[in-house]
């Protein structure tokens, strides 16, 4: 198991990385773009970037399992997401450095200006930004959930397993007793029987110690 989920884990890393390099080209060839094609560039991209979070999310989880199975954790998605950082680091960068219009430059940096569109271009960008972080918590919730409910089923599991190791318990004890009880009066009429084949032995010494003595006289 441990090896199924190395393997796995690998390739997460490999797909990683190979995706990660083709973000790092489109970054490098922004600036030589014409200004039409920026935009649709840099969305490109920072679909990339959620494709590469996802991978990372799932290099997360893999780890967890191989820690709990006895594997070696190697916290790959540690590295990625550091690697992750600077990308994005990158791209507001080439985007503020190379930006052709006013629009793009107050989106970034958030400069203050009277101009409408500048304006709903900024909002829709926070906007947008809030719904993946709000996509994201909505994730990490159901997996935390799912988890929960994983564990109460387990404990649920356990508890009935340990009520059933009681019942057995009460029940060898009842039977111990009841063994017990059956022994003691077995031993009594043994007992009782010795002491009456005493009695009859000494009975029958006595009859024939007298017809021995009146056969003699």
């Amino acid at each position: 198991m441990v090896t199924m989920a190395g393997s796995l884990l690998t390739a997460l890393h490999q797909q990683f990385s190979a995706l990660t390099a083709e973000i790092s080209t489109r970054i490098g060839r922004l600036p030589h773009l014409p200004t039409g094609d920026k935009a649709v560039a840099v969305l490109a991209i920072e679909r990339q970037l959620e494709e590469s979070a996802e991978l990372v999310e799932q290099m997360e989880l893999e780890e967890r399992e191989r820690s709990r199975d006895g594997g070696i954790l190697t916290k790959k998605s540690r590295a990625c997401k550091t690697e992750m950082d600077i990308l994005q680091k990158e791209l507001r960068q080439a985007r503020v450095a190379y930006s052709d219009d006013i629009l793009s430059r107050t989106a970034l940096l958030g400069d203050e200006t009277d101009d409408p569109r500048a304006v709903l271009l900024s909002a829709t960008d926070r906007l947008e930004n809030s719904s993946r972080d709000l996509e994201r918590g909505f994730c990490m919730t159901t997996e935390t959930e799912a988890m929960g409910r994983d564990i109460l089923g387990n404990l649920s599991k356990d508890r009935e397993t340990i009520q059933r190791g009681r019942e057995r318990l009460r029940e060898t004890d009842a039977g111990l007793g009841q063994g017990s009880r059956i022994l003691t009066s077995m031993m009594r009429r043994t007992m009782q029987n010795k002491v009456i084949l005493t009695g009859v032995g000494l009975l029958a010494l006595v009859v024939i110690s007298l017809v021995i003595y009146f056969s003699f006289r």
